[in-house]
């Protein structure tokens, strides 16, 4: 039942359909299998449709979810799908339909019963090779073939021809106002195009007249480097900063067990206490700090399935077998385990090896390709790096004689340094999670256990771990000029409508448990400031609804009664509260700008108290639901159902803007406070108005094991642990809510994470 079009693959009781042209990724077949259900007749998937330079790809979903999407348009037909050998046998292929047989024989699955359309990748294609329906039309004999098909359908075409016309007539009233549309884009860019030659010509006429139209090349007009030690001398080598960014990208993967290639000092930086015990492997002997000598291609002293992860950065191309390295990597790690490795697209040649012992470079594209040898489909790819940080590194400048601004720009055709995230599948039959229903306990370390309903109607995008939500005050506010309140009876109305459509986790275990051991759609509840009244109106509502939360608790009121900077600037004077606020709507600042207004706008934003003072947390104010919990009540807190303390600072500083020394204590001396009083660790730091940078972030990675920042995004399954995103919740009604939560855990539209010059 084969012709030229198309061709069969049998694993097992599966049966995969494949359309000429197009190759099955590594792992798909897994993912269809899984896909197929009880109930479900078939399974198909999304296509990378790859161009030659690897940037400038696409990525096809087929739409052909049912008998009139088939009939109104065969293109939508995947061009990858499976079904069960007993299902495939009972499909009547017809072959007298070249190149429409596929969609006859899927024609018939949509027809019969649901299948399922994952949008997931499970194909790719050269952009470059002839489509489907280029090849179909262009045979002379189209014409009877389909009418051939229409006519052995003939049912279906009957029972849907109203549906059919409908959609076809809406197709063709989309594309017709696409064409106008493009019409008019394509006569507007003429016209640019001819307005930008004139200049061009202009500016040219100008450079040469006053002969300025050649390059000065400055301090790069020579031959040999400005340094041949990768810039060990002038503060470190360039590539470093771009190492670290990438392990700290994903830095939550470092933990358990961890293996390291000559020493362990990215373990140290990250890892921190998230991991239980750290390797250094090396193959020569005379490196005191490694703990196995071994050769990486080769090491059947070493028992399989040991590590969580390894890491392995700016090694495997001094040697010679990088297949074998990889392979030796995915056999040493635990299913589930993570390889972060990093090579270099360009670089001097190593003085450690020599000449003779510095054997590859790669691009992006055959990263991915040496990875996913190794580990099959489940390989993530980042570049790093332009043509002028690309030229400091092998001039051997030292990292800080670039700017910020020079490393944050990626250029896709001009890449430095790629980095790779692979993870080892978990074998066949092993254990998927429990995402599609049932009941998940859920809780924080040493706290009660909490059922949680899974809402198994949804399906977790594949890329995202979860949501953080944040919430600062639960009460009726007479005014709320920074929005951080949210209504009681509202706040109520939320946790409805998370519990309907999401599932609540606790936040520790939303960071820490493996991806497919999560439930759907998972989202941790978080407050931060620890207000009175989070104990005595925002905890009963929580336990009376069974949802665990987290507290994030500043320290500087434990002892004494304060008041926060802001509540101060709303209960003493409104009158510059408002003109503070009128200067933030001029300047276009954001909400998060705002709460910061007094520290960005000068020392003049800083509002006087009635005594005269400026406001200091430090100050006694009278017993009011909007102070800080004093000492006693952080214990009657912490001992609630489901909660889970955090630290959040002494004093509520705007870290950012403060000295190295100061920061560092502001947490280390809330964390210690909040451990005495509650005797147990507090491993989590939300960063006072959401405020981080890398020596804000660097600090928070030495004392906690992960810290929240107030970036609006969800959580991705691999995610830097001190910059964890968070979602700043208003008063939003329930609707709105809903939506933002649909937006948020919406599949992406593509698979691709390429940065692109602007």
């Amino acid at each position: 039942m084969m012709d030229a079009h198309w061709s069969v693959i049998r694993e097992g009781s599966l049966v995969l359909v494949v359309e000429q042209g197009y190759e099955i990724l590594p792992g798909a077949a897994r993912l269809l299998d899984d896909a197929l259900e009880p109930g479900v007749r078939a399974s198909a998937g999304a296509v990378r449709i790859e161009s030659q330079d690897g940037v400038h790809g696409a990525r096809w979903e087929p739409c052909g979810r049912t008998a009139v999407d088939v009939l109104a348009d065969p293109r939508s037909v995947p061009a990858v799908w499976a079904v069960r050998d007993e299902t495939f046998a009972s499909l009547a292929i017809d072959c007298e339909l070249p190149g429409l047989a596929l969609a006859d024989a899927w024609l018939q699955l949509v027809a019969a019963g649901p299948v399922v359309v994952l949008d997931a990748s499970v194909a790719r294609r050269d952009a470059a090779l002839a489509t489907r329906w280029e090849r179909l039309t262009a045979a002379a004999d189209y014409p009877r073939v389909f009418e051939r098909f229409l006519r052995k359908h003939r049912a279906l075409v009957d029972a849907h021809m109203r549906d059919v016309l409908i959609a076809r007539e809406v197709a063709f009233g989309t594309l017709r106002e696409r064409h106008q549309a493009l019409l008019v884009r394509r006569d507007v860019a003429l016209a640019e195009l001819d307005r930008v030659r004139a200049a061009t010509a202009h500016h040219r006429a100008f450079l040469s007249h006053h002969r300025l139209d050649a390059l000065e090349w400055g301090s790069f007009d020579q031959p040999d480097p400005i340094a041949r030690d990768w810039g060990y001398a002038r503060g470190g080598p360039v590539d470093r900063r771009y190492i670290r960014a990438f392990v700290g990208r994903h830095s939550s993967d470092v933990r358990g067990r961890v293996l390291e290639i000559q020493e362990d000092d990215l373990t140290k930086l990250f890892g921190g206490g998230r991991v239980e015990h750290a390797d250094v492997l090396d193959v020569d002997a005379g490196n005191p700090r490694a703990s196995i000598i071994a050769d990486l291609r080769s090491a059947p002293q070493l028992p399989g399935d040991t590590y969580d992860c390894i890491i392995l950065t700016q090694t495997a191309h001094v040697i010679d077998d990088p297949d074998a390295v990889l392979r030796e990597c995915q056999r040493l790690l635990k299913p589930g385990g993570i390889l972060l490795a990093t090579f270099p697209c360009v670089s001097r040649v190593c003085l450690e090896y020599g000449v003779r012992g510095d054997f590859w470079r790669v691009t992006p594209a055959g990263a991915r390709v040496l990875a996913e040898r190794a580990f099959g489909c489940a390989v993530d790819v980042d570049m790093f790096g332009n043509v002028k940080t690309t030229i400091a590194f092998l001039h051997g400048l030292g990292e800080a004689e670039l700017s910020d601004a020079d490393y944050d720009v990626t250029d896709p055709y001009n890449p430095m340094l790629v980095g790779v995230r692979a993870r080892k599948l978990p074998p066949e039959g092993g254990s998927r999670g429990i995402g599609r229903g049932g009941t998940d306990e859920i809780g924080r370390r040493g706290s009660h256990k909490i059922p949680i309903p899974v809402a198994s109607a949804f399906r977790r995008k594949s890329a995202t771990r979860g949501l953080v939500l944040l919430y600062h005050r639960i009460e009726t506010a007479a005014h709320d000029p920074f929005d951080l309140s949210v209504l009681p009876e509202l706040f109520e109305q939320h946790l409805e409508v998370i519990a309907e459509r999401c599932t609540v986790v606790d936040l520790h275990r939303l960071l820490t448990a493996v991806p497919e051991d999560l439930p759907a759609r998972p989202v941790a509840v978080t407050f931060d400031d620890g207000y009175y009244s989070h104990l005595t109106d925002v905890l009963p509502i929580l336990e009376r609804s069974n949802v665990p939360a987290t507290f994030f608790i500043t320290s500087a009121g434990l002892d004494r009664d304060v008041e926060y900077w802001w509540d101060t600037l709303e209960r003493v004077n409104p009158g510059h509260l408002h003109a503070l606020h009128d200067q933030c709507v001029r300047a276009s600042l954001t909400d998060r700008e705002r709460l910061l207004a007094p520290y960005s706008l000068g020392p003049t934003a800083r509002v006087p108290t009635a005594s005269g003072r400026g406001s200091d947390p430090g100050r006694s104010v009278t017993h009011s639901a909007r102070r800080p919990l004093r000492a006693e009540e952080v214990r009657r807190l912490a001992a609630g159902r489901g909660v889970t303390i955090g630290a959040h600072s002494v004093n509520h500083l705007l870290l950012t803007a403060q000295v190295d020394e100061v920061r560092k204590r502001e947490m280390s001396e809330c964390r210690r406070a909040l451990e005495a009083l509650t005797e147990r660790p507090v491993t989590l730091f939300a960063y006072p108005y959401g405020a981080v940078d890398e020596p804000t972030a660097r600090a928070a990675r030495e004392q906690f094991d992960f810290a929240i920042d107030c970036t609006p995004a969800t959580v991705e399954v691999s995610f830097d642990v001190a910059r964890v995103p968070r979602v700043d919740v208003k008063e939003w009604t329930r609707e709105d809510l809903a939506a933002r939560l649909d937006a948020l855990f919406a599949p992406a539209p593509s698979d691709a994470r390429v940065s692109f010059l602007p």
